[in-house]
């Protein structure tokens, strides 16, 4: 049980919404905020996000993130990951997982395995980056104080032609990258995201999205992929 949950869970963390640039672990909101902003400028708000989005070819950053329901939480996962493209690399303390657009790897270090799955759209990392492209019938909810910097917040209360139902971002009211997110489910299930330490454009080669088996000699290979 505790190897299928190690298998599984990078799967929905990278499905979720790793890279949306987020650039906080924690939120504080401040008792002394700005007024709010009139809503004629969500539109402004959401198109300034948009193209900053644009602009970022690739990033690196640390992150955590949590699962909860009502009354119950699960733990906060801390990690790292680095996105170009489709292309990522998302690291938890175990396992790695690697994506070239092509092939998926998720190497255990604890188990000296690394497993090899075929590369699935659908689970990755860019639909966060498309939260302000789905989402639908936003709401302005005010201003917050994300590890002191001051963001607008946003709820979109319908998501087309996604599994959320709801998504609620916070975006840094300077430079428009988005520090955190939360994703609800028809279930009130949600998950949390929040991003630290954001390097973007970095200059990533497509090698670097690929597992180095010629440096872990030995290593255990399992291969899931459909042969044909």
């Amino acid at each position: 049980m505790y190897q299928y949950l190690l298998r599984t869970l990078p799967r929905t963390v990278v499905y979720a919404c790793l890279c949306i640039c987020l650039t906080a672990v924690a939120s504080l909101a401040s008792p002394l905020l700005p007024p709010k902003r009139p809503p004629n400028d969500i539109d402004r708000i959401i198109q300034e996000a948009r193209t900053k989005q644009d602009q970022i070819k690739d990033f690196a950053a640390d992150f955590t993130y949590q699962l909860s329901y009502p009354g119950e939480q699960h733990p906060v996962l801390k990690g790292s990951l680095i996105y170009s493209d489709g292309m990522y690399v998302v690291s938890l303390p175990d396992p790695r997982v690697y994506c070239d657009g092509n092939v998926r790897w998720y190497y255990f270090s604890e188990l000296k395995e690394v497993v090899i799955k075929e590369y699935e759209p659908e689970v990755g990392i860019a639909m966060p980056f498309q939260v302000f492209r789905k989402g639908r019938e936003p709401r302005y909810e005010g201003r917050e104080r994300i590890n002191g910097k001051l963001c607008d917040v946003l709820l979109f209360r319908s998501m087309a032609g996604s599994s959320y139902q709801k998504a609620k971002v916070w975006v840094d009211a300077e430079n428009r990258l988005v520090l955190k997110i939360i994703l609800l489910f028809e279930n009130q299930g949600a998950y949390t995201f929040t991003f630290s330490n954001i390097r973007i454009n970095q200059g990533f080669k497509e090698a670097d999205f690929q597992f180095p088996m010629a440096k872990y000699p030995g290593v255990s290979v399992i291969d899931e992929r459909i042969q044909r």
